[in-house]
Parts: C-alpha cells; sequence; structure tokens
C-alpha cells in the first residue's frame, strides 16, 4: 500500500507544483495568501488523488509543505540548490507519509470501485504521467537553474524568441521521454544530431564560443534529465503495482 500511496501523492505534488502553480504564485510565495491558496490546492489535489479524507495525512502534507516553501520564500531560494533541496524535501515527506499513513486504495472512491487489474492500469498511466510531468515540466526548471549562472554571463548575447529556449526544451524530452517508452532509443540519437545542426549551424564565428558552450551544456543536461527520467518511469511501471 506505501507504493500506491506514494505514486497517488506523488502525481497530485507534481500537478499542483508545476503543472498547475503560475509563475505569479511561484514568484509571490512571501506573501501568505498567495501561499496558502498553493496549499490549499496542493491538499485538494492529494484528497482528490487518493480517493479519501484522510485528515492526517492531508494535514500533515499541507503542513509540511507550507513549512518547506516558506523556508524557501523567506530564503529568496531561486537557484538550482534550493530547488533540489525544496523537492527534495517535500519527496521526503511524501516517502514518510507513504510508510506511516498508507491509504487503503480498495476504500478508495474512485480506485475502489475497480478491479484488481483495472486498478493496476491505472497506475501505470499514473507513473507514466508522473514521468511525463517530470520529464517536460521538472526538467525546464532543471535546466534553466542549472545554466542560469552561465546565461547572466552572456548576457543579451541570448537574444531570441522570448520563449523559444524553454519550448524547444520541452518539445526535446517530450521526445525523447515517447521515443523511450516506445522502445525507440535511436530516435533519441537522430534528435541529438538534428538539434546539433540546427543550433549550432550558425555559430561559424570564434567570438560567439561562449554561446556554442552555453548550448551544449543546457542541451546535455536537458537529454540526460529526459533519459534518466524516462528510464525511472518504465522502471517503476514495472514494479508498481496496486493492491
Amino acid at each position: 500500500m506505501a507504493t500506491e500511496t506514494f505514486a497517488l501523492l506523488l502525481i497530485a505534488h507534481l500537478l499542483g507544483d508545476f503543472t498547475l502553480q503560475t509563475e505569479f504564485m511561484a514568484m509571490n510565495k512571501k506573501r501568505i495568501s498567495v501561499l496558502a491558496l498553493h496549499i490549499l490546492i496542493i491538499t485538494v489535489l492529494g484528497m482528490l488523488a487518493i480517493g479519501q479524507f484522510d485528515w492526517k495525512l492531508l494535514g500533515t502534507l499541507a503542513l509540511t509543505h507550507f513549512l518547506i516553501d516558506f523556508i524557501k520564500a523567506r530564503n529568496n531560494g531561486s537557484n538550482l540548490t534550493w530547488f533540489v533541496a525544496d523537492q527534495s524535501a517535500h519527496v521526503a515527506v511524501l516517502v514518510a507519509l507513504s510508510i506511516l499513513l498508507p491509504i487503503d486504495v480498495s476504500q478508495s472512491l474512485h480506485l475502489g470501485l475497480l478491479d484488481p487489474d483495472s486498478r493496476n492500469a491505472i497506475f501505470k498511466v499514473i507513473i507514466h504521467a508522473s514521468g511525463l510531468i517530470l520529464c517536460v515540466t521538472t526538467g525546464a526548471y532543471v535546466t534553466g537553474l542549472a545554466v542560469k549562472p552561465f546565461t547572466d554571463e552572456i548576457g543579451t548575447a541570448l537574444n531570441g524568441l522570448k520563449t523559444g529556449g524553454r519550448i524547444i526544451g520541452q518539445l526535446e524530452r517530450f521526445m525523447v521521454f515517447m521515443f523511450t517508452l516506445t522502445g525507440n532509443p535511436t530516435g533519441i540519437g537522430f534528435l541529438i544530431a538534428a538539434k546539433s545542426i540546427l543550433r549550432f549551424g550558425d555559430i561559424t564565428n570564434p567570438d560567439q564560443r561562449k554561446i556554442a558552450e552555453y548550448v551544449i551544456i543546457g542541451s546535455l543536461i536537458s537529454f540526460a534529465w529526459a533519459i534518466t527520467v524516462s528510464q525511472l518511469t518504465i522502471f517503476a511501471s514495472k514494479h508498481i503495482t496496486a493492491g
């Protein structure tokens, strides 16, 4: 039951912290009202995911999420170290809750209506959805924060579409995820080659070495993240079953 609880809490966390959290909310968590709204969304998503009102589990989830985000906001945690620490703390809480307060999925308002085979199918969908969010959306934060020091160093030399780099990164990680899950790893090689040609084709001036190195670093981080998350998703899909 612990693994099922973790899978349900994780998808709720990913939806609340990445998919449904607006940039305004992320940037204004110093305001208690904004942080409280975020915590409400996280808690409601958690309740919907587990399909029952477990006040101990949900109350602990809300309190710990509030404290973790409050500490990060008060310390202006906007770099990769703070991001990793913040998300590691959240995941550690989810693991602890799953072990100490596991739910019985057969008593869930929605999962309880399904037979074991159907529940297993739903959990595979949940695992794949979690992997996709981690790969595409979370990967954008990881890559962006990892190359931020280099972005500051290059300055205006990277002028281009305002969200072009983010969209390209999301698309490439999505394609890596799909290539991996469908058993077509050679497609990743073609994707890397194609991006290399498109991104490096115009960089012929030795003075643009910084830009070239910046693109290489960002691309390698993005691809490494996508491949790792994709493989972890496959592993989880094979080993997590509903009770």
